[in-house]
């Protein structure tokens, strides 16, 4: 419901965007919970809990200013991402260092959490 807000769609909009989203059954099922709520007249209707990852698929295929300045702040921070992991590769190669898994995995939370939070 949040999502239909934001973007200005209607909720029965969003539910069938995201049934008819080309994404792998198993992208599907990690990224996007069926459930149901109860509506202002006590209609049962379908909802989706929906990961990050399926946030982020899902709102990609839409138009519109705010899906832009998403796909483009998406496309910037993945960009300062990569440059901060080639940053520390090579400050690696020079000090002569092999285990940076930790430095990656707190980069990509910290990009993620930005993602979330510039919402």
């Amino acid at each position: 419901m949040k999502i239909a807000e934001v973007f200005g769609k209607d909720h029965d909009k969003v539910i069938r965007d995201i049934k008819n989203l080309d994404c792998s059954e198993e992208f599907t099922g990690l990224n996007f919970e069926l459930s149901n709520y109860h509506d202002k007249t006590g209609r049962e209707l379908p909802k989706y809990y929906i990961t990050q990852d399926g946030f982020s698929f899902l709102v990609m295929g839409y138009t519109g200013k705010l899906a832009a300045q998403y796909k483009e702040s998406y496309i910037r921070d993945f960009n300062r991402m990569r440059d901060k992991v080639q940053l520390a590769s090579e400050a690696e190669k020079q000090n002569g260092r092999r285990n940076r898994t930790a430095h990656i995995h707190t980069l990509m939370y910290d990009v993620g959490c930005f993602f979330v939070s510039s919402l």
